[in-house]
């Protein structure tokens, strides 16, 4: 319904619960055909270009909305010395 109605989402929780499993099933089986769903994964080696030329590779111009799936945000915090442990 949110997705519908054109509002972002954000899904929270503790690792193993199923949020990622359960937005995918939700994305393949119950989003309709005028969408298209374009999955990505975020590391500490991330770069913004990557990013957008990774969404522009997969955009098909079709009068389809979009909807960005961002799999593990979760990027390290930075440590005293400044650098940042791989995730």
């Amino acid at each position: 319904m949110l997705i519908n109605n054109g509002k972002h989402t954000l899904s929270c929780g503790p690792a193993g619960i199923g949020k990622s499993s359960n937005i995918r099933a939700f994305l393949t089986n119950e989003l309709g055909t005028g969408y298209q769903v374009i999955s990505l994964s975020f590391t500490s080696q991330t770069k913004c270009s990557k990013i957008r030329d990774n969404i522009m590779s997969k955009f098909d111009k079709q009068n389809k909305k979009c909807v960005v799936f961002v799999d593990d945000m979760n990027v390290p915090k930075l440590e005293v010395n400044g650098a940042r442990p791989p995730n």
